[in-house]
């Protein structure tokens, strides 16, 4: 099922007919049951002071979501060319998605961490051998690679990489891997608890859950186009969202001042991937929010029961996030995109 959102709350009517953004979230199913990855998102943006869009891909899944992405740009984006391609994380399971979307479409800039110049020792984690092979095919079409670390910044600063430093990153590699799932820290909810969860006026979150290390090298990014700041979280944990607020702050003022209107949460709506604190920061406090109108995507599995968390559902909510769960449908979410009349409607978590 292929799922739309149009954001209409507290939008100025745009004069001539432009996308201000789209984005598109298109699932897949990893080989590892454990991981609920967002498959691939592709976003269409304004690019400011000219009468042109920019195409920016976030990861690539297996091979079918990575022919989905050849299909979807050509499709909703009349256009072959992508012109930034980021790896928010090494592992094989994107290595197929982006090498189909390399093969098939003009790619400009691939952004993608290359662990083994910087922890030779752990670079078996990263499948060298494939993300090898998917270097040499894009230096072969002659497409720009560079490692995507916080502070690089592309279309004139329309998007930056907020999370992780370089430094931060090594840390991480040098550290031993740790499991998702520790006591206490995942729990299966039922139903109609999780229907009860959702309603708990309380925060439910802790700042003590933090995802793994290897979580934390994803890659966070901001896309900002006419007014509106975007944010894809991928897979991070407390540590690495606090260090991308942290920088955000750092450089564009208090989240009270220049607040998100879209934020990808992390980690598929596991409670670990968030804590009170960093979201204090980033949305503001339950019942304060900085912007009401706050649109917050997760992607989910089809039919899960458990995911999203129901914690992270309230703690956005009370943050004045309208919370969409995807289920393991393609979505999109478009603020001036043109109407997708084949596209089901996709409606927020309501209380």
């Amino acid at each position: 099922m292929l799922a739309w959102v149009r954001h209409r709350a507290g939008l100025r009517e745009k004069t001539r007919e432009c996308v201000v953004y789209e984005v598109d979230f298109l699932p897949f199913r990893s080989r590892s049951a454990d991981d609920i990855s967002a498959g691939a998102i592709t976003v269409r943006f304004t690019l400011e002071g000219e009468d042109a869009d920019a195409v920016v891909v976030i990861d690539g899944g297996d091979a079918r979501t990575g022919d989905a992405i050849v299909d979807h740009v050509r499709t909703y984006y009349d256009s072959d060319l992508v012109d930034l391609l980021i790896a928010t994380r090494t592992t094989a399971d994107e290595f197929a998605g982006l090498t189909e979307v390399i093969d098939r479409l003009e790619v400009r800039e691939l952004l993608i961490h290359q662990p083994a110049s910087h922890a030779p020792a752990r670079s078996e984690a990263a499948d060298q051998p494939g993300l090898d092979k998917l270097l040499s095919l894009a230096r072969d079409k002659g497409i720009r690679v560079t490692e995507p670390f916080t502070g690089l910044f592309r279309f004139d600063g329309q998007l930056a990489i907020l999370s992780p430093s370089q430094t931060y990153y090594e840390q991480l590699l040098r550290e031993p891997d740790g499991p998702l799932d520790g006591p206490g820290v995942r729990r299966r909810v039922g139903g109609a608890l999780r229907r009860r969860l959702v309603r708990l006026p309380i925060e439910t979150l802790s700042d003590d859950a933090d995802a793994g290390s290897g979580d934390n090298t994803s890659v966070i990014t901001l896309i900002q186009t006419s007014g509106h700041r975007l944010l894809f979280t991928s897979a991070a944990g407390i540590s690495a969202l606090q260090d991308a607020a942290d920088f955000y702050e750092s450089w564009y003022g208090d989240f009270a001042a220049t607040p998100l209107d879209f934020l990808q949460a992390p980690h598929g709506g596991r409670p670990e991937g968030l804590g009170p604190s960093v979201l204090n920061q980033v949305l503001g406090r339950p019942g304060a929010p900085y912007n009401d109108s706050c649109v917050a995507f997760i992607s989910t599995p089809p039919r899960s029961e458990d995911l999203p968390s129901p914690q992270v559902v309230a703690a956005l909510r009370r943050r004045g996030c309208a919370v969409t769960a995807t289920a393991g449908r393609a979505s999109c979410h478009s603020v001036g995109g043109p109407p997708r009349p084949k596209w089901a409607s996709l409606t927020p978590i309501e209380p």
